[in-house]
């Protein structure tokens, strides 16, 4: 699992009260508005899936449930200026759902971190999907301060 640091200079732990700034930070990192950089090579087999499906403006079979569920939540079928980034939303939320926890790095949350700033940034805002790349943020940002403690646990328990 590649990480963020998450200890401070003097290699402790934050305290309670410096952990919602701590993840405060982690989240402004994700959502900053230059990270919004993504295309379709960033998801894997998504060019292959793209080039074998025989309708235009049509995400892949794999997806078509997500983009269902993408037009419920927005209330309105995806215009034709929007279709391109509508399948890389489908690609992240695809992938956020079937992302093992455990499987997290800080690259792969930022990609779809950029998927999402991009799909703002052209109007095509996701609130389910913003949802669930928060839960995962939380998700990592946990594990990364057990994994923390864990080391320093370890470092005064050898000392």
């Amino acid at each position: 699992m590649k990480e963020v640091a998450a200890t401070d200079d003097r290699g402790s732990l934050p305290t309670p009260e410096e952990l919602p700034s701590s993840f405060n930070d982690l989240k402004n990192q994700l959502y900053g508005k230059d990270n919004n950089k993504v295309s379709v090579q960033d998801f894997h087999g998504l060019q292959q899936a793209l080039d074998n499906t025989i309708a235009w403006g049509k995400p892949p079979d794999y997806l078509e449930l997500i983009a269902i569920r993408i037009e419920k939540a927005r209330g309105k079928a995806t215009e034709v200026s929007h279709v391109g980034i509508q399948v890389l939303v489908c690609a992240a939320i695809k992938e956020m759902e079937d992302f093992p926890i455990e499987d997290l790095e800080w690259d792969t949350l930022k990609k779809w971190g950029a998927t999402l700033n991009m799909a703002k940034q052209l109007g095509f805002q996701v609130g389910f999907a913003d949802n669930l790349l928060k839960t995962k943020l939380l998700a990592y940002f946990a594990t990364q301060k057990l994994l923390d403690a864990m080391r320093l646990k370890k470092k005064f328990h050898f000392s």
